[in-house]
C-alpha cells in the first residue's frame, strides 16, 4: 500500500533516536524535553474537555473507563491531582506519546506511566472489551505524557521545545474528508 504525506502538518507517530542524552545539551535552546506542539482537540468532534474527548473522540471508548482512570489519579496520586484536574477541564494535549527526554526524565515518566497503567489495568475488567474498546490503555497512556509534561511545566526552570508533526496515513483521502468534516462542524457549532 501507498503512503501519503499530509500536507497539513498537526500530529505523527513515535520518533525513535539513540544518543539524545548527548544531543539535547547541543541544540540552541538547551531543552529538557521535546514533544509535538501540543493540539487543540476540541474542533474534533466538538468536544468540551479532555473526558468528553476520550469517549466521544477515541475509537470505542467507554466513559466508564474514563471514570475509573480519574478516580485512580484523584485517589492515588496526589502529586498530580490538580495537574490532571486542569487537563481534565481543558482540550489541549500532547499527542502521539512522542517525546525525546534525557535517560532520568525518562525513567521519571516511564515510572509514573506504568504505575497509573497498571492500576487502570487491574481496576477494568476488559474482557468482554471489543478490539476498539481494549485500546483503553494505549490512550490512557497519551494522556498521560500530556499529564507529565503540564506537571513539569510548572517548574518555570523545566524547558519543554514543541515542535511540528505529521501525519502520516495510508489512506490520505479518508484523513482529508475527516479534516473538512471536523472544521466544518467546528465552524457550525463554535464559528472558528
Amino acid at each position: 500500500p501507498t503512503a501519503y504525506l499530509s500536507a497539513r502538518v498537526d500530529i505523527s507517530f513515535s520518533w525513535v533516536f539513540s544518543g539524545i542524552d548527548k544531543i539535547l545539551p547541543f541544540i540552541a535552546d538547551r531543552p529538557d524535553c521535546i514533544a509535538f506542539k501540543k493540539v487543540d482537540v476540541k474542533p474534533i468532534a466538538n468536544q468540551t474537555n479532555m473526558k468528553e474527548h476520550f469517549y466521544k473522540a477515541m475509537p470505542g471508548q467507554r466513559k466508564d473507563v474514563f471514570e475509573t482512570f480519574e478516580n485512580i489519579m484523584m485517589t492515588n496520586f496526589e502529586e498530580y491531582r490538580e495537574t490532571f484536574i486542569e487537563f481534565v477541564n481543558n482540550h489541549y494535549m500532547f499527542c502521539c506519546n512522542s517525546f525525546i527526554m534525557p535517560k532520568d526524565l525518562f525513567f521519571e515518566y516511564s515510572e509514573f506511566l506504568f504505575s497509573v497503567l497498571d492500576q487502570v489495568d487491574k481496576a477494568v475488567d476488559s474482557s468482554k472489551f471489543n478490539r476498539k474498546e481494549i485500546r483503553f490503555l494505549g490512550f490512557i497512556g497519551e494522556y498521560l505524557l500530556s499529564i507529565f509534561l503540564f506537571q513539569k511545566l510548572k517548574n518555570p526552570n523545566f524547558k519543554l521545545k514543541e515542535l511540528d508533526g505529521t501525519f502520516i496515513s495510508k489512506d490520505y483521502i479518508k484523513y482529508e474528508k475527516r479534516m473538512k468534516k471536523y472544521k466544518l462542524l467546528a465552524k457550525i457549532t463554535i464559528g472558528k
